[in-house]
């Protein structure tokens, strides 16, 4: 069963068989699957959030996200493997280690997107077990 049957626009990372994106297995995501993740996840459809969500796209596909638990996830950096931020979850919001002054930073965008996709396989694991 694909994302799609869930309502959503774009497939996840992979996750338990789950491709990442609708169109192979290339890092970034195209302008129109870029513009239906902004949608989905009520963000701003200007250029430089779209070039965040490719960045995004591009962390997920090359695993640089680690999922601690459901509010916290270590983003390793893709210029440096020395380097990570910490990504936090709270009522208020997503918080990010990083120094980029804009929220949501491409490391908030990817864990809400790793997130999100756990989520989604969830779902899809119990409408198997109904079956």
């Amino acid at each position: 069963m694909a994302d799609r049957d869930l309502g959503l626009p774009f497939l996840c990372p992979k996750l338990g068989g789950i491709p990442m994106f609708t169109f192979g297995s290339s890092p970034v995501l195209d302008l129109d699957n870029a513009r239906l993740f902004a949608q989905q996840f009520q963000l701003e459809e200007d250029r430089p959030t779209l070039r965040r969500i490719a960045r995004a796209s591009a962390l997920c596909h090359h695993d640089l996200v680690q999922c601690l638990d459901a509010s916290s996830f270590i983003v390793r950096s893709q210029n440096d493997p020395d380097v990570q931020y910490e990504v936090v979850s709270s009522e208020d919001g997503y918080e990010c280690s990083c120094p980029d002054p804009i929220v949501p930073c491409k490391h908030i965008i990817a864990c809400r997107w790793i997130l999100h996709c756990y989520q989604a396989a969830m779902v899809l694991e119990l409408k198997e077990v109904r079956l």
